[in-house]
């Protein structure tokens, strides 16, 4: 069983993209979804979700944080166990690469981290996605998880990769690629990247904090719930 951890904010077509695709995996029963929605007013998870053949748990947090996928991340992985694959809603795992990954798992080791290699949608090679993990849950946790005192700012990933690399070596790259769509999380664009205000390098007291990295506390400093979703129906 691998369980897929995505946090979801306002992009309800790159959603319903990924159940398109996770329909068509062959052996439904080895995947299970774990979705969280970081806080979405305009566009909620709910609203889009329907029956993919695979078991779907969702969250949803109900403040808007801007750049939340920390604590998002953390929601998710707490209520994880076993192989988990962590990624951003606009990487997707193809039924392809989902069954050459089923067959890897057994050579795996659960102590280590892996990382994905990565294509673009028209089929370039791009390098491997910083943010996008195989990795076992207690193994995540070992790492201390996602740091939220970051959650709020943009370009923290750093510290969890720091972290990560410590308790676990080096991550490994699997020979299984996930297939980005470019402008599949342009909902965050708004928000401000590299350079605006949610930067991390506008606050030069998280920037130096970042530099050191201490193990992050496991805690979910934000409210959450478990959303009852009813599936939606193909029209």
């Amino acid at each position: 069983m691998i369980t897929l951890v995505y946090p979801y904010y306002n992009n309800g077509g790159m959603l319903e993209r990924q159940l398109s695709v996770w329909r068509t995996y062959r052996r439904p029963e080895q995947w299970s979804l774990v979705l969280v929605d970081d806080g979405s007013q305009e566009d909620p998870a709910s609203s889009h979700l329907m029956p993919c053949g695979i078991d779907v748990t969702l969250y949803r947090i109900t403040t808007d944080i801007a750049w939340n996928q920390h604590g998002a991340k953390n929601l998710a992985m707490s209520h994880c166990t076993g192989w988990c694959l962590l990624s951003d809603i606009d990487h997707v795992l193809t039924a392809e690469e989902a069954e050459h990954l089923q067959t890897l798992l057994p050579t795996l080791d659960p102590k280590r981290a892996y990382r994905f290699a990565r294509v673009s949608s028209q089929g370039e090679t791009l390098k491997p996605h910083p943010n996008s993990w195989l990795l076992q849950a207690d193994a995540y946790w070992r790492a201390g998880g996602y740091d939220e005192a970051f959650s709020g700012y943009y370009g923290t990933d750093r510290a969890f990769r720091t972290a990560l690399q410590r308790e676990l070596g080096p991550p490994l790259l699997l020979p299984v690629a996930l297939t980005v769509y470019v402008k599949g999380d342009a909902c965050t664009r708004s928000l401000g990247r590299g350079g605006s205000k949610w930067c991390v390098s506008s606050n030069p007291e998280l920037a130096e904090r970042m530099r050191v990295v201490p193990k992050a506390i496991r805690s979910l400093n934000f409210p959450w719930e478990r959303v009852a979703w009813q599936p939606l129906q193909d029209s």
